[in-house]
């Protein structure tokens, strides 16, 4: 949000979507933070365009701040995947309300792993 955007990818978007330490006029930590963001319309737009129906996946966001809903509510229907520490039984219902494929996992172990299927397959 705020107009900020770090490079575009035809295989791979990363949305930071409540903000980057690197960007801090981008973080999102007051609630006047928080209106700012729901209320820039172009950055929904681009993100619900980048994402379509392309595969998703969640990694270190709860999924039920009206943030996670948001961008949940304008992805297409491709394939989603939701990593999260702990199974959490609110987890589960959101999940399956927003149909979200589970996995426990840490980000970082999450990101490894995925890291390398990615270099296998090239």
């Amino acid at each position: 949000p705020r107009g900020e955007s770090r490079g575009k990818g035809s295989q791979l978007t990363i949305f930071q979507v409540d903000g980057s330490i690197g960007l801090p006029s981008a973080l999102v930590i007051t609630e006047e933070d928080a209106v700012r963001a729901r209320e820039d319309t172009q950055y929904w737009a681009d993100l619900a365009s980048t994402i379509g129906d392309r595969p998703m996946v969640i990694v270190g966001h709860s999924l039920r701040d009206e943030t996670a809903r948001r961008v949940l509510t304008r992805r297409g229907s491709g394939p989603a995947l939701y990593v999260s520490l702990l199974d959490d039984p609110m987890d589960q219902i959101v999940r399956e309300r927003f149909d979200l494929t589970g996995c426990i996992a840490s980000a970082d172990d999450f990101l490894q792993s995925f890291e390398t299927a990615t270099r296998e397959l090239h």
